[in-house]
């Protein structure tokens, strides 16, 4: 990632300025209070209904087991994006005042189902008052002879520096009076920007979060460990949960894990050992996230992840323009975050990067691994008690050393391709980068007699490191304290000097705050902290996280019962029929 002219991007709607936003074109305020995306108000959809929404592409191996694949999977396996949704033919206008400075227009492009068996043109027009419409871009796709879910077509060009209005059209070439169905599509909610001065612009901010990085694995990554040290680490921070759907939500919206609905229902009265189809929820629709308060400010928002614990279905893309579920490989991970930082160069940044290892399976360090012998898909997507996964990782001794060994090295793995990375990042920045540092749950290695998360909350399993890396703005220092590491959004606003109404700060915990809600049958339903105190919390196998449930898809569903969030599910190949515009 190197660091570009910034610029300020405005929507349509800010670029209308008093047409319909009330704001000048000129305002120095436009950078703050931006409104990203195409306003249905701003809009005059002359044919075609218009909504805004979200569209997904899906690969051919989003929901197939990896370990099933004869060929190297691709880097993206799911790419959802904030969009306006319509069908064709629709043609759709905005009024844009002059602008001092140049100006471009960025969007994307694909097709819903179901497939068109004809082309499907998508162009953009400029027009005023004294000239024909002008052409400024035009893509034609071709018809599909696959059922497979289409990609996204980026489009980008310069825009006319005087007053004059856009035109997006798209439609179905056919001979006159001919009748077929209509064609779903997508934009990506449209862009305009310029250039403005570089005091102006706000620091970038890059979210570095690491799946089940337990609070000592540090002293395995000694690239990570001494990037650390040159700005604010809590070594022994607590996690609202000990799993990481809740854990995520927590930290995207600064609550815990009790209030934003986020997690899995009740557990089911049966007797334990049986699979259990969970009921998981997403987060609470009417909560504002992370990624919307950054987007409000006129940030780029974008998140990779790997997991699809992380997946729409979650809500947790809410206020990210771009969505990404990448394979899970690092590198790919760490590239595709090259990408969107390039892409988006000349606007403030925000970029959530989350990374699966050192999550099972682990991948390195000494053989033969012990785990493989064990039935741990249909183990995980069963409601065993405590004393059943106790019994179940009940290796002998040196299996054990083998299977912490091999969980170590999965940092260590990592820690050699991430820390170079992040200093690279830190350097072409210079000074204009803030970094914070993440893990969600850590991982038992039979600290307490069991083995992996989500059904303890034992230090091992809800201790975890947090950090602020950030020249100029971040002194050197290690605390002690016990803080909860969902507060680590608040610093991260008030370091983008973007206003917000969370309450709690690292340096300014909570009295008394918990960790809660296990994903699996436990002895506890937490524990709650008080200063340096902890008091153990009575499981209540009747407390969910009060959602309703998500709908989720059988590829999403496949993936999920990988991981063992889900009952186990025997593995098909991909689906063939085009995926809807929601999943």
């Amino acid at each position: 990632m190197t660091r570009s002219t910034p610029s300020i991007f405005l929507s349509l709607c800010g670029a209308l300025a008093a047409f319909s936003c009330g704001q000048s074109s000129d305002s120095s305020e436009e950078s703050a209070h931006w409104n990203p995306g195409l306003s249905l108000e701003a809009i005059d959809s002359e044919s075609g209904n218009v909504v805004h929404g979200r569209s997904e592409y899906l690969t051919l191996w989003h929901g197939v087991d990896p370990s099933l694949l004869r060929v190297r999977a691709g880097q993206i396996l799911g790419d959802d994006r904030s969009s306006l949704l319509a069908a064709t033919p629709t043609r759709m206008q905005v009024s844009l005042a002059s602008s001092p400075k140049p100006r471009r227009f960025r969007s994307a492009v694909r097709r819903l189902g179901p497939r068109p068996d004809v082309p499907t043109s998508f162009e953009v027009f400029w027009q005023t008052q004294d000239e024909e419409p002008r052409s400024l871009f035009q893509l034609t796709l071709a018809p599909l002879t696959t059922q497979l879910s289409e990609p996204w077509h980026e489009v980008e060009f310069d825009l006319p520096q005087q007053e004059g209005s856009l035109v997006l059209v798209c439609r179905d070439p056919r001979p006159i009076g001919a009748r077929a169905p209509v064609t779903e599509v997508a934009w990506q909610s449209p862009l305009v920007y310029s250039p403005i001065p570089d005091a102006e612009r706000r620091p970038d901010v890059l979210l570095v979060t690491i799946d089940t990085l337990r609070s000592d694995a540090l002293a395995h990554a000694p690239a990570l460990s001494a990037l650390l040290a040159k700005g604010q680490l809590w070594p022994q921070a607590v996690a609202p949960s000990n799993w990481t759907l809740p854990s995520y939500a927590s930290l995207f919206t600064g609550l815990p894990a009790d209030q934003h609905l986020a997690g899995r229902g009740p557990f089911s009265a049966h007797a334990t050992g049986v699979p259990e189809n969970r009921q998981l929820s997403a987060v609470d629709a009417s909560l504002i996230t992370l990624a919307d308060r950054f987007r409000e400010a006129g940030y780029a928002t974008g998140m990779i992840h790997q997991n699809p614990m992380l997946e729409s279905w979650t809500g947790l893309n809410r206020g990210f323009e771009r969505y990404v579920r990448a394979s899970d490989r690092s590198e790919d991970a760490l590239e595709l975050a090259e990408g969107f930082w390039a892409h988006n160069e000349g606007r403030p940044r925000f970029l959530v990067l989350h990374l699966m290892a050192p999550h099972l399976p682990y991948r390195f360090g000494p053989t033969p691994d012990p785990l493989e012998s064990l039935p741990l898909a249909s183990f995980f997507g069963a409601d065993h008690s405590p004393e059943q996964r106790a019994s179940f990782f009940a290796l002998e001794p040196a299996q054990k050393e083998t299977v912490r060994a091999r969980y170590y090295a999965e940092v260590e793995q990592l820690d050699r391709s991430l820390g170079p990375w992040l200093e690279e990042q830190l350097q072409a920045a210079e000074g204009q980068l803030i970094l914070g540092f993440h893990s969600d749950h850590g991982e038992e290695l039979w600290d307490a007699g069991s083995f992996e998360h989500g059904h303890s909350f034992e230090d091992s399993v809800i201790r975890v490191p947090i950090g602020l890396v950030a020249p100029g703005r971040v002194e050197a220092a290690v605390f002690a304290d016990t803080v909860p590491a969902e507060a680590l959004a608040a610093n991260l606003l008030d370091l983008a000097a973007i206003p917000h109404d969370l309450r709690f700060r690292l340096q300014e915990p909570p009295e008394t705050f918990r960790s809660q809600m296990p994903l699996y049958r436990s002895a506890l339903q937490g524990r709650e902290f008080q200063h340096e105190t902890s008091m153990l919390l009575r499981f209540d196998p009747q407390q969910g996280s009060g959602g309703n449930g998500a709908a989720i898809s059988d590829r999403k569903r496949r993936m999920l019962a990988e991981l063992g969030y889900l009952a186990g599910q025997e593995m098909k190949p991909p689906v063939a029929a085009g995926q809807d515009k929601r999943d």
